[in-house]
C-alpha cells in the first residue's frame, strides 16, 4: 500500500521537475541594464476630488479627432516608433511579474527605457484581431492603443510560456520561489508576438469606478465635448470590430494634457 508520505514526496518531485522545465534556456549578457519600470501616468488617483474630476472630464470628453488622410495609412505596418525600442530585429525586454489575469497568454514586460508594455503570444487569434482593430480605429481618428507585431521578442526573466507557468506555479504556491531564482541573463524567445503600447495620456481614475461604460457616452455635453454624430460613429466602429468585451475596465478615460485648473 502506498503511504501518504510517498504520495506527497512524489508530488513534490513532479512539481520541482516541472519548475525546472519552465526555466528559460537562453543566456545573454546585456551591456546596458534595463531601466526601472515607469509607473503609468494617472490623474486624481486616491484623491477625494477624484469623482468630481472624473465627472467633469466625462462631460467634456472627446472620442474623435480628425485623422490624417486615410488613403495614406498603411494598415499592414506597425505604428511609428520614435525611440526604436520596438523596431529592431530582436526586441528585448525584462519580465515584470504581476497578477495572473484573463484567459489569453500574455505578460507585462519592461523595455530598456523603463516603458511597460503588454505582450501577447502564442496561437491566440486575439493577436490578429487587436492588430487590425487598433489600426482601423486609429486610421478613422478614434483613440486606441498602439499595437506592434514583433517578429522576435526576447524576454529576460521570462519562464517558458510565462502565462501558463504563472497559473501552474500559483496553484502550487511556488511562483515567487521559482521566479526569484531566474538569473538576470536568462531569457525566453517569442516569435510573432503582439506588443501593446497604451494610448498616451494621464488616466483619470476614481476610487469607486474604473474606465467608462458605453451608456455614459450620453452624459457628454455636446457643447463642450463629442457631438452626437461622433458618438454614434464610435458606436458603429465598435460594432464593426466586434468589441464584445466592452465592460468599463476595457475603456480608459484619459487626459492628453493635464491643466492647472484640475
Amino acid at each position: 500500500m502506498i503511504s501518504r508520505l510517498s504520495v506527497v514526496a512524489g508530488a513534490c518531485a513532479v512539481a520541482v521537475a516541472g519548475a525546472a522545465w519552465l526555466l528559460p534556456l537562453g543566456r545573454e549578457t546585456r551591456q546596458t541594464p534595463f531601466a526601472g519600470p515607469r509607473k503609468d501616468s494617472r490623474w486624481a488617483a486616491d484623491d477625494s476630488r477624484a469623482p468630481v474630476v472624473r465627472e467633469l472630464a466625462l462631460r467634456q470628453a472627446r472620442v474623435w479627432a480628425p485623422p490624417p488622410d486615410p488613403s495614406t495609412v498603411d494598415l499592414a505596418a506597425n505604428p511609428s516608433d520614435p525611440d526604436g525600442n520596438l523596431s529592431g530585429d530582436v526586441v528585448r525586454c525584462r519580465y515584470l511579474d504581476g497578477p495572473h489575469e484573463g484567459t489569453t497568454p500574455k505578460f507585462d514586460c519592461v523595455l530598456p527605457n523603463g516603458e511597460i508594455v503588454k505582450v501577447k503570444y502564442g496561437s491566440t487569434t486575439e493577436i490578429q484581431g487587436e492588430l487590425a482593430a487598433s489600426r482601423f480605429l486609429t486610421a478613422l481618428g478614434f483613440g486606441a492603443d498602439r499595437m506592434f507585431l514583433v517578429h522576435h521578442l526576447r524576454c529576460f526573466g521570462c519562464l517558458r510560456s510565462p502565462y501558463y507557468a504563472a497559473w501552474l506555479l500559483d496553484s502550487l504556491h511556488l511562483r515567487q520561489a521559482v521566479q526569484s531564482r531566474v538569473p538576470d541573463d536568462r531569457y525566453s524567445d517569442f516569435e510573432w508576438a503582439a506588443v501593446e503600447r497604451r494610448f498616451e495620456g494621464s488616466e483619470i481614475v476614481s476610487y469607486d469606478r474604473q474606465g467608462w461604460g458605453w451608456w455614459e457616452l450620453d452624459r457628454i455635453d455636446p457643447s463642450r465635448g463629442a457631438n452626437w454624430a461622433e458618438r454614434d460613429a464610435l458606436r458603429l466602429a465598435s460594432k464593426v470590430i466586434a468589441h464584445a468585451d466592452n465592460k468599463p475596465s476595457n475603456q480608459r478615460l484619459v487626459c492628453e494634457a493635464v491643466r492647472d485648473a484640475f
